[in-house]
């Protein structure tokens, strides 16, 4: 399995949680990274390796661009010298179709591409990406890069893979180990004490910070709520290039001391407990798996039309347009207020189709017979 990082994320959750769950008497799996911290540990690194897993970190240097032809000559070596029988390259982005093509070249037979992501938020940062992302997603669309194609969503497959990218992908849902996110009493207690969050009304997003999540947009939406519901609080939890622009914002919006941002940690399931409503304004999602799990842990979800209609798995989600001012998002999460929470029923969750056994035992038929039936 190829991806970019095994830093704190939602595909790099998943795929971490896939590992876990494939039968390792079936399957052995080496993850490979492109680090950008020559020695420092990876977020994941203990669980990937405590599931039997091989770890390999292709030092890619310190710049981004001479780091795409640097990891690619990199990947080469590594493949031409070790004997796979499926690479598994999982992405956001069409460029990432660069990796199938080494792996082509090194005479792998079955390659699959995986999307992850529905889209860009644009800015002048970001032409260059969008460019190298339609110039090589043209790969996918002739079918020169992988031999198979896996989508989180049909908006991912769109995205990755062109028009017809729905009906060339197999879908694969983001499936969480349903178990560690189901609400209680106690743990909603044991988490209000330990983020100190008193008798708040407690407003959750769990993310990136980045631009496409948007999370700049909560602070302005927590400045109109705190008009109405004075005893309101802004959890976010995440790290990313956005922290200083969020910290600023909440102080120029004069809301710093009701905002708090929680660097990455194990216990995110935990979290969830002592949210309110969970909020989720991104730009573009491919799946919204945080979406998911806010879902699983009895949180009402209000999240941006940019999400994907299969997010909503429990009935609990309420789609606004981004189009929206902040006062209309402010006004749909202050009527969420004092929604009764409960663990959700084993016959919801089947219904569901979340589990990340399912997902495994999809993935894990492919690896065995590469039926994509």
């Amino acid at each position: 399995m190829i991806l970019y990082s095994l830093d704190p994320g939602g595909i790099e959750s998943f795929v971490v949680n896939l590992i876990e769950h494939l039968d390792p008497s079936k399957v052995h799996v080496d993850v490979c990274i492109f680090n950008k911290r020559q020695q420092e540990k990876a977020f994941y690194e203990d669980r990937v390796l405590a599931a039997g897993a091989g770890m390999i970190k292709l030092w890619e240097g310190k710049n981004h661009y001479a780091g795409y032809l640097t990891r690619r000559k990199l990947l080469w070596d590594h493949l031409r010298h070790n004997a796979y029988d499926v690479v598994h390259v999982h992405g956001g982005f069409a460029d990432d179709a660069l990796d199938c093509l080494v792996a082509r070249w090194c005479g792998v037979e079955r390659i699959i591409f995986h999307s992850h992501m529905s889209g860009l938020k644009l800015s002048r940062r970001t032409w260059v990406q969008l460019a190298l992302h339609y110039g090589m997603r043209a790969l996918h669309v002739a079918n020169l890069s992988a031999t198979d194609y896996f989508a989180c969503s049909k908006e991912a497959a769109g995205w990755m893979f062109g028009p017809g990218g729905v009906n060339k992908a197999r879908l694969i849902p983001n499936g969480i180990v349903v178990e560690n996110f189901l609400y209680s009493d106690s743990g909603r207690q044991t988490y209000r004490r330990l983020l100190q969050l008193g008798d708040f009304f407690v407003i959750g997003n769990v993310g990136r910070l980045s631009g496409e999540k948007n999370q700049v947009f909560l602070v302005e939406i927590l400045e109109r709520i705190l008009q109405y519901e004075k005893n309101s609080f802004l959890l976010i939890l995440g790290e990313g290039e956005e922290k200083e622009n969020l910290e600023n914002t909440a102080k120029r919006l004069g809301v710093e001391e009701r905002v708090k941002i929680v660097d990455n940690r194990y216990d995110v399931s935990g979290c969830y407990q002592a949210m309110d409503v969970f909020v989720m304004p991104s730009l573009s999602e491919g799946f919204g798996i945080a979406c998911i799990e806010a879902q699983i842990s009895g949180l009402p979800c209000i999240v941006s039309d940019q999400l994907p209609e299969t997010t909503n798995r429990t009935g609990q989600v309420n789609y606004v347009s981004l189009k929206q001012p902040a006062d209309v998002w402010a006004g749909e999460i202050l009527k969420a207020r004092g929604s009764k929470r409960s663990a959700l029923s084993a016959r919801l969750l089947d219904d569901a189709g979340i589990r990340i056994e399912d997902s495994a035992r999809m993935v894990e038929e492919y690896y065995d017979d590469g039926n994509m039936e």
